[in-house]
């Protein structure tokens, strides 16, 4: 693959790369209360090139949607909702994922019901926010922006649904300012360093 390549040509110039315990380069990412943060703060912090990526906490802890929603919640009131759903169930790396039009209680359903012989992920689906805009409020969405007021646009929303059975994406590179809110459960990111993202 172009990855291994790129991987090789990295270790012939760079040999004693192999001898890395890379556990050992690990960086703990500080985490920030920025409920009483002002746009100005924020984004001092996002504008020093030498910062990790920010990791906020508390900041939508009392918003509708970490309060209500759920995969029960999403399956009662939206589940209608027809979504390209990523499988997971044969799939053994990325590239191998297949991909279906379903309705997004099926999608749920098959996270959570041990029985199910297929297993789907929601990833990158901006069709619920699509029909139902009114769901960026519930995300506590207003305080978000207001940090990056001045800064950045929000140009798109999109849902990410995960459960146990699913293991999200692949290494890639965004091109722009990217947040994330994470609603609830537990999500394990790895970032790479920026000087290292040309092998992407």
């Amino acid at each position: 693959s172009l990855h291994e390549k790129k991987l090789a040509d990295l270790l012939q110039h760079c040999p004693a790369l192999k001898s890395i315990d890379q556990s050992k380069t690990f960086l703990k990412l500080e985490k920030y209360d920025l409920s009483n943060s002002t746009p100005e703060e924020f984004q001092a912090l996002l504008n020093d090139p030498s910062n990790p990526p920010i990791v906020a906490q508390g900041l939508i802890k009392d918003t509708v949607a970490v309060q209500n929603w759920s995969h029960e919640f999403l399956s009662k009131y939206y589940g209608d909702v027809e979504i390209v759903a990523w499988e997971y169930g044969t799939a053994t790396t990325p590239s191998t994922v297949q991909f279906e039009k379903m309705k997004l209680r099926d999608v749920l359903r098959s996270q959570v019901d041990d029985k199910a012989e297929r297993s789907y992920y929601v990833n990158n689906s901006a069709e619920l926010f699509a029909y139902y805009p009114q769901l960026t409020d519930d995300m506590g969405s207003d305080r978000v922006l207001n940090l990056f007021k001045g800064h950045s646009i929000n140009s798109f929303n999109q849902l990410f649904v995960g459960s146990l059975k699913t293991w999200g994406t692949d290494w890639h590179l965004g091109n722009a300012i990217s947040c994330a809110i994470m609603i609830t459960g537990v999500k394990r990111w790895f970032f790479m360093d920026p000087r290292l993202t040309y092998v992407l």
